[in-house]
């Protein structure tokens, strides 16, 4: 005979189980402010229906076999178990790489008898519960980091206005309100992976001057030398929206908390901006982006299923999420042309306000997914590196195609915008020759060339990797001169310089820096992530 209230434990057992992947999925993505509230609650209340429901046809079915609390135990057991693939997927695929679905199927099959033969315990039970109840705890936990590293952010920002080059401050970094004299429509076109000329043509034996002399025809200038800080996309661009390196050293809460919000619209560039009457717009075609700090319309991510930030989130810690990228590869538009539903947006934003559109675009970063002419490649061709640097040299052909209707579109919706094309970081190291820029260090910054990886023994260096592209459109009316250095110039100070020419106010530059990942292994886990600076590339 069931004890009273065994009903209700049952429950709570199969709520806290359904609520152990919410929680986790919120507090941990709460840190960018990517993900309401509210819809993180209907996902979990659907979920639990179906749980419940679960549990009711199997009590049924199982009546007079099983009790209400092994019944319980048990849907609780399975759901752990379907939320739990992002886990084993981690472990299967850095032992087994591509079988890794296959090793969590075998898992599960294997796991889940033993745990509904063990139901029939009541000490299994009990330990199960506590096990749930644990996980439901343990999930909330990254709240209260959120807390202290919001607060960190906090410390830091107000801490680091001085700049650290030892040139004079000027009342722009000293926390003073940034006034502009004048306020262009500003488009920041970031282009990933794409290089500079000399490394094109070092590299990859391919010369780019037909399309740089068609950006100089149009008024563009640019930077020769230009190099990026990081080797990572989200660090890069958090660093130039923040006027200064957000990670030296190990990587810490607080800077991907700041890293985070500057992707979501939340940075000092952002609030500059905000403060003297601009409108935002990001228009990213891949990555999980957070719109609510856009009005509607001025902001999208583009992925082939559409999956917003908290589906994409929750999908990821299923079985769900390896079947979705099939699906993506077999039947939609992985390979689609990019630049439309940009050209699309641009064209309906509106002109009654100044506008600062960050525009992202993929190419010419793997997977290789378009030929010369921007013609997507056959599925048969799709992410197969028959020829590393001529798919990669498509792609940046491609790219140009790409960054040519942007510009034409962006200057007949207003021909005196202020056009900043530039890419987040040099080319992938996979293309410049594989292996890991790990292996291209010694300790102390001494430098240390690595082979091919196909053993022919050429030498690569490694400093390509920094070696980014920048091309400024300035129009004839804006009083603006660039300050010396634009032609080497370092990613960090982007908007230290356009907010010099806007404000009429020079802002203290900062000192260039450099910075590669460097990650601390045991086995294949990754225990932690330095960003270790590096001597000039």
């Amino acid at each position: 005979m069931q004890k009273p209230g065994s009903e209700l434990k049952s429950i709570f057992v199969i709520l806290a189980a359904t609520a152990w992947p919410f929680a986790t999925v919120w507090s941990q993505n709460i840190l960018g402010g990517q993900l309401n509230v509210g819809r993180v609650g209907v996902y979990f209340l659907i979920s639990s229906a179906v749980m419940l429901f679960v549990y009711a046809v199997a009590r049924r079915l199982l009546r007079g076999r099983a009790g209400k609390g092994t019944v319980a135990v048990s849907v609780a057991v399975l759901t752990v178990l379907f939320y739990s693939y992002v886990v084993t997927k981690e472990v299967a695929d850095a032992i087994w790489g591509q079988y890794y679905l296959r090793t969590w199927i075998a898992f599960v099959l294997v796991a889940a008898p033993i745990s509904l033969w063990a139901m029939r315990f009541d000490a299994a039970r009990k330990l199960v519960r506590i096990g749930v109840y644990c996980l439901l705890i343990s999930s909330f936990t990254p709240l209260l980091q959120y807390a202290v590293g919001v607060q960190q952010v906090a410390e830091n920002d107000d801490n680091k206005s001085a700049p650290d080059n030892g040139t004079p401050q000027t009342a722009t970094t000293a926390g003073t309100k940034i006034s502009f004299k004048q306020t262009p429509d500003l488009f920041w076109v970031i282009f990933d992976t794409y290089p500079r000329a000399d490394t094109l043509r070092e590299v990859y034996g391919f010369s780019n001057d037909e399309f740089l002399n068609r950006l100089k025809e149009m008024d563009f200038i640019v930077s020769s030398k230009p190099t990026s800080n990081y080797t990572s996309t989200p660090l890069s661009v958090g660093s130039t929206l923040n006027l200064d390196y957000i990670i030296r050293g190990f990587i810490k809460r607080e800077d991907a908390i700041r890293a985070n919000n500057s992707l979501a619209g939340k940075s000092k560039v952002h609030d500059i901006f905000r403060d003297n009457g601009y409108r935002m717009a990001h228009w990213i075609w891949n990555g999980l982006l957070n719109c609510d700090e856009f009005e509607e319309g001025l902001c999208f991510r583009r992925d082939s299923l559409k999956f917003d930030e908290l589906e994409s989130a929750l999908i990821s810690w299923t079985p769900l999420n390896s079947l979705a990228g099939k699906i993506e590869k077999r039947f939609t538009g992985t390979n689609r042309f990019e630049a439309p539903d940009v050209l699309a947006a641009l064209q309906k934003a509106p002109t009654d306000k100044p506008l600062f559109g960050l525009i992202h675009i993929t190419v010419p970063h793997d997977p290789y997914r378009f030929k010369a002419d921007c013609q997507p490649v056959s599925s048969s061709e799709y992410r197969r590196l028959i020829d590393d640097k001529r798919q990669y040299v498509d792609q940046v052909q491609c790219a140009n195609i790409q960054s040519q209707a942007i510009i034409d579109t962006i200057l007949k919706r207003n021909p005196n915008s202020v056009i900043i094309l530039q890419s987040d970081t040099g080319p992938s190291w996979s293309t410049v020759g594989g292996g890991s820029l790990d292996e291209a260090f010694y300790e102390k910054n001494i430098y240390h060339p690595i082979q091919l990886a196909d053993g022919t023994g050429s030498i690569l260096s490694w400093k390509h990797a920094w070696y980014n592209f920048n091309a400024w459109r300035l129009p004839a009316g804006l009083d603006c001169q660039l300050q010396p250095g634009f032609d080497e110039l370092t990613s960090v100070n982007t908007f230290r310089i356009l907010f010099s020419c806007l404000s009429g106010q020079p802002m203290a530059l900062k000192k260039p820096r450099w910075f590669y990942l460097k990650k601390t292994r045991a086995g294949n886990a990754v225990l932690n992530t330095e960003a270790k600076e590096i001597v000039h590339p």
